[in-house]
């Protein structure tokens, strides 16, 4: 595990005693040239892309049809490929089967598993150093997130992060 070991997560802005606003996270987002967010909702998509104020960032959720998202994939791939600035406000349609590599990834408070799934969209393809390839978990101030096991997962989360859960120790999945 510790040679697959190819990010840092920083789980310090969960400390913070406020969330982050969508102007924070933005403001975040703008500190890399290349950056992910994957947020909980398609709202959250949409606030944080308003707040980032960026014509040249993208979008990816469900809002868009199949043929629309593999078009944004598309770009986002020949963005990162050639070094252009790519900023890509998405929501967990990105997590699974979506095979992208930013050095940087903000990902709002979600279950363990989602968060993984999310650094797997960071140097995926092991070229950076861990040190240089940023994973960022934030508690939103706006904390609507899905009902049900989602919502569950996203409390059992918060738990084993406050304790100091070390995301790359497999035994921690199992517990």
């Amino acid at each position: 595990f510790r040679g697959l070991k190819r990010v840092t997560y920083d789980i310090s802005p969960l400390a913070e005693s406020e969330g982050w606003t969508w102007e924070r996270v933005a403001t975040e987002m703008r500190q890399s040239p290349a950056c992910l967010t994957i947020v909980n909702t398609r709202r959250h998509a949409l606030d944080l892309l308003d707040a980032l104020d960026d014509p040249e960032a993208l979008h990816l959720s469900t809002l868009l049809c199949g043929r629309h998202r593999r078009d944004v994939l598309a770009k986002i791939r020949r963005r990162l490929a050639s070094g252009e600035p790519c900023r890509l406000v998405a929501t967990q349609v990105v997590e699974a089967g979506v095979d992208l590599d930013f050095p940087c990834v903000l990902r709002a408070l979600g279950p363990l598993d989602r968060i993984v799934q999310a650094a797997g969209r960071c140097n995926r393809e092991g070229r950076r150093p861990a040190a240089e390839s940023r994973v960022v978990i934030f508690r939103p101030a706006d904390a609507g997130a899905p009902r049900g096991s989602y919502r569950t997962g996203i409390e059992a989360a918060s738990k084993l992060l406050r304790r100091g859960a070390d995301l790359h120790n497999p035994e921690l999945y199992e517990h």
